[in-house]
């Protein structure tokens, strides 16, 4: 039997059928018509129908489908679901990617996300990329996320999730689709709730022993600088600014994964950030430099055969140095960064500042990433009442 029904919100808790279908047939959502074409554990077969490609007959057409549906089965014939004209997620993708307005940054992150990790992903023997851009389920997007989760850290699998979102969401806006098939998916535990190693000072230098030579530095911008690791590899020598204050960084670009410049999160082209050189960075750069003969404008961290390092190669230098350094397996270079924030929290930095060093749009994200490190101990507070009190006496 073929059931028509609508999986709008317009007739909740209209328990009535004919009510329920006198709601329907005047609301503008789409129809669906299910049947099987054969008995219960058969594949369950669906037709959908949208008011604009049926002149505002939509309901109609589904009645008529169903019909046509209980007829062939009565004759013991297969009734396939009817193709509509429509383009394959990898092309709406594309064109979204296009017209994208926003961050440049974004959009190429999502494009290396999208290319390098759902396209070729192989969904019920199908790839991803080529299902219909109204064929793609929440089953399909779950499928995806338990594939990535198996072979990624949760931030990955959380960019590549956004990045389909991202497509999805436009795609309603558009009108092309009602609901996201993204709505309520569920990913692993993020990053930001785990507990961090703080590496030791000689774990750092076997972990950067391991890189390719040119490369090594760049560990110590995360961790001595808290950057990003795309902004530790677009680091110029001649960014490195002696201020009223010491010197600082002036960085103004990242290297994303597809090895381009970019602006920096958050930023425009001509904006850059001042990170504060402690003397041990300092020192580290100078010597660097001298050791690579890196130029004036040239980059401390460049790459084998190209401007910048292939990202791929680098996290395989990366990963050796983990193990050598007797390092967590799960141990990123974001860690270095979060490492970086948990010091300086600890040594009382103001959380404006850190969140400027950070590169955070605000102090509030600042916040909620590090809420675990800023909250202190029960005997703190304890020990800070006191001494309020201890002072009021005095002042008494």
């Amino acid at each position: 039997m073929a059931t028509v029904a609508k999986r709008c919100e317009c007739a909740n808790g209209v328990t009535d059928k004919r009510k329920r279908d006198r709601i329907w047939s005047k609301c503008p959502h789409t129809v669906t018509v299910y049947w099987r074409n054969g008995g219960r554990g058969s594949r369950l077969q669906t037709a959908t129908f949208k008011k604009k490609e049926y002149d505002g007959d939509h309901w109609g057409a589904a009645n008529r489908w169903a019909k046509k549906v209980e007829g062939a089965r009565a004759l013991e014939e297969v009734v396939k679901a009817p193709k509509r004209k429509q383009r394959p997620f990898k092309e709406a993708a594309e064109a979204f990617l296009a017209t994208r307005i926003g961050s440049e940054s974004t959009t190429a992150h999502y494009g290396y996300s999208l290319r390098n990790h759902v396209y070729d992903f192989h969904v019920d023997g199908i790839r991803f990329g080529d299902l219909g851009e109204t064929e793609v389920s929440r089953e399909h997007v779950k499928a995806l996320v338990k594939h990535c989760e198996g072979r990624f850290a949760p931030n990955t699998v959380a960019t590549i999730y956004i990045a389909v979102s991202a497509v999805f969401a436009d795609l309603r806006e558009s009108k092309v689709i009602e609901t996201s098939p993204c709505v309520n998916v569920a990913l692993p535990a993020h990053v930001e709730s785990r507990v961090f190693v703080s590496p030791t000072l000689e774990q750092l230098d076997i972990l950067a022993s391991r890189l390719h030579g040119p490369w090594q530095l760049s560990v110590y911008f995360g961790h001595a600088a808290g950057m990003r690791i795309g902004e530790a590899l677009a680091v110029r020598m001649n960014q490195l600014v002696e201020g009223n204050e010491g010197y600082v960084l002036r960085i103004n670009r990242q290297v994303l994964k597809a090895n381009t410049l970019a602006p920096l999160k958050h930023r425009k082209p001509e904006e850059f950030r001042e990170v504060p050189v402690a003397d041990f960075l300092y020192e580290k750069i100078i010597n660097h430099a001298e050791a690579y003969s890196i130029g004036e404008d040239g980059f401390l961290c460049p790459g084998k055969s190209a401007p910048h390092p292939h990202r791929p190669t680098y996290y395989e230098d990366f990963r050796d140095g983990v193990g050598a350094a007797e390092l967590p397996e799960e141990f990123v270079f974001h860690w270095l960064r979060h490492d970086f924030a948990a010091r300086c929290i600890r040594d009382k930095m103001p959380l404006p500042q850190l969140a400027r060093i950070m590169g955070h749009k605000n102090s509030m994200i600042t916040e909620r990433v590090y809420w675990h490190l800023l909250q202190g101990s029960v005997a703190s507070a304890r020990q800070m009442l006191n001494q309020q009190y201890e002072k009021m006496h005095l002042a008494a």
